[in-house]
């Protein structure tokens, strides 16, 4: 009979539910009958079925975990275009060409943060935006109200 790792093979068991009896008899050289003998007396299919069971508990805490870190990522990022595109304005390095388009933007930036935060609830009051255009001409603040 051939010498093989059976500890190798039971990974292998465990960790590819496709993988059966006869394939590792098969890639291992040695006969079903002996996988399936040292596979009885190990417990292979508990251990299998086990460690499905973990996997399966564990996997939407850990999607839950990488949602949250892309969220946050996503917030992160709509906060400070929203930031930055306030200071840009205020400093007049950012010229929109009208009030919508400079609240538009502004609105675009909350949004990404409300949408990464999941802040769907309407029902709370919105935020107040202050913007001051200090040396910008009067003429120019009327083109957009």
């Amino acid at each position: 009979m051939a010498k093989i790792s059976w500890s190798k093979a039971l990974i292998e068991y465990i960790s590819d539910e496709t993988t059966s009896y006869t394939s590792i008899a098969a890639k291992y050289g040695v006969s079903v009958q002996a996988v399936k003998k040292r596979a009885s007396k190990e417990k292979w299919q508990n251990l299998r079925t086990n460690t499905i069971q973990k996997v399966d508990q564990k996997l939407p805490e850990k999607l839950g975990e990488q949602i949250a870190q892309v969220n946050a990522k996503h917030a992160k990022i709509g906060r400070l275009l929203t930031t930055k595109g306030i200071k840009a304005i205020k400093k007049g390095l950012l010229t929109p060409r009208n009030f919508y388009e400079a609240k538009d933007s502004i609105k675009d930036g909350i949004k990404i943060e409300r949408d990464a935060l999941n802040i769907q609830d309407r029902s709370q009051p919105p935020i107040a935006i202050q913007i001051n255009f200090v040396g910008v001409p009067q003429e120019e603040i009327n083109k957009w109200t």
